[in-house]
């Protein structure tokens, strides 16, 4: 979804921006992302075993 080097990025809010994606295809984020926020989106599919790589995540918000 992103492209460049953006492993020291903390906080990620992107709600309600129309986004159109299957969660596995999001969540390819790691390193140092604490806080995610996608409500509002039009996400599909399951929560993928690799956010479990996102170590430091303590906000998942995906909710409609």
């Amino acid at each position: 979804m992103f492209g460049g080097n953006i492993s020291n990025l903390e906080v990620l809010d992107m709600h309600h921006n129309n986004i159109s994606a299957t969660l596995p295809m999001i969540f390819t984020i790691e390193g140092s992302l604490r806080s995610l926020n996608l409500h509002g989106n039009k996400l599909e599919g399951k929560i993928p075993p690799t956010l479990a790589n996102c170590k430091v995540l303590q906000v998942l918000d995906i909710g409609h």
